[in-house]
């Protein structure tokens, strides 16, 4: 249960941030980083539908690492 409900949060929170993003312009770089983003939920949220919770949880903090860098500029 707290390996989903960690997920759950990070897809949120990086969602949130692509939301965010996604209504400015952007550089091809920043649109790479961003696919890449929605690659990681995606994975992360099959993962879970398969009950691997650690790697549900991986994924979706290596989306949130990389959306909290897209929002910070890097």
């Amino acid at each position: 249960k707290r390996l989903r409900d960690l997920a759950q949060g990070r897809r949120r929170e990086a969602n949130q941030i692509l939301d965010q993003f996604g209504r400015r312009p952007k550089t091809s770089a920043q649109q790479h980083v961003a696919d890449t983003i929605r690659n990681f939920l995606a994975l992360s949220e099959e993962a879970e539908k398969h009950n691997d919770l650690r790697q549900a949880d991986a994924l979706a903090e290596r989306a949130q690492i990389l959306a909290k860098e897209l929002q910070s500029g890097k």
